[in-house]
């Protein structure tokens, strides 16, 4: 599933609220390497749908690395993997 830009946040954002891991594992997948932050945004939520909080962390934060996005969408996205893996606490304490 090859999306550019809003797209694939729209259809990210979708499958996690789904919680569906094996389908933003998919769709990372078929990420082109110009969606770094996106293929590590996906897979992240993957981890964090499947409870792996510790990674879902790291992938995201190597996702924002290589980002050119700027620090709010990582940090939004960061709340986004606590509430996921069932830390609605983490999730606060970033946003706050």
């Amino acid at each position: 599933m090859a999306t550019t830009g809003l797209d694939t946040t729209v259809a990210v954002t979708r499958l996690a609220r789904v919680r569906d891991a094996g389908g933003l594992r998919r769709l990372a997948e078929g990420l082109g390497p110009d969606q770094t932050y996106d293929r590590a945004r996906a897979l992240s939520l993957a981890l964090a749908v499947e409870g792996r909080l510790d990674s879902a962390l790291a992938e995201l934060g190597l996702g924002s690395a290589a980002a050119l996005d700027g620090a709010t969408r990582h940090t939004i996205d960061v709340a986004h993997v606590h509430l996921l893996a069932g830390d609605a606490a983490g999730a606060v304490t970033v946003l706050a």
